[in-house]
């Protein structure tokens, strides 16, 4: 077997490690490899002056199990028991965010509804004021000079009303959709930290 195989072989046998650990020892059997080639070695001497693949891997196993595990330092900081007395002790805080982002969008909400309503009353009001405009010509002109301005102003700001409705009804959808699991995302963050 020469060099090449023989780390292909390595590189599959090793791939349930960690990759820092299959790293280390690729570059480690590569050197050893080279430098018995340096040696004098051919490549299929070198290879075989190693260890069997079976055994080598066997081996390597067995070390990763008796190393000892590095904890992470910050998960001795704090206990358990101390980690949830901190979040119950804080609910009032963090729970009181879910239910402002709800008011906020609940009030959003009740904004475009506001503007769609506006905006169809003022459709209405031209379409009504347009055909009520000779009956009222004839009758007041004042009248009519107000129904005018009224019928002019409405065609005005009806589309004003729903391009406003138009352009946030998606960012609304939007929000709504996605704050559910911006809040599962803190709660988790918070559990986790």
């Amino acid at each position: 077997m020469n060099k090449q195989e023989f780390m292909q072989l390595l590189e599959q046998r090793i791939k349930l490690l960690p990759l820092s650990e299959r790293h280390r020892l690729i570059n480690f059997y590569n050197e050893a490899l080279e430098d018995r080639i340096e040696e004098g070695m051919s490549e299929e001497d070198a290879v075989a002056s190693l260890d069997g693949l079976d055994e080598l891997s066997l081996n390597l196993y067995d070390e990763i199990k008796e190393e000892p595990i590095e904890k992470d330092k910050r998960t001795n900081i704090i206990p358990c028991a101390v980690k949830w007395f901190l979040i119950v002790l804080t609910s009032p805080i963090w729970l009181m965010i879910p239910v402002i982002l709800l008011i906020l969008l609940l009030v959003w909400g009740l904004l475009l509804v506001i503007l769609l309503v506006f905006g169809l009353c003022f459709l209405i009001m031209a379409v009504c004021g347009f055909f009520l405009m000779p009956s009222v010509y004839s009758a007041n002109f004042p009248s009519f000079v107000v129904l005018v301005g009224t019928v002019l102003l409405s065609i005005g700001l009806a589309p004003w009303c729903w391009f406003g409705f138009k352009a946030w009804t998606p960012t609304f959808v939007n929000c709504c959709k996605s704050m559910p699991g911006w809040c599962l995302s803190q709660w988790q963050k918070a559990v986790k930290a």
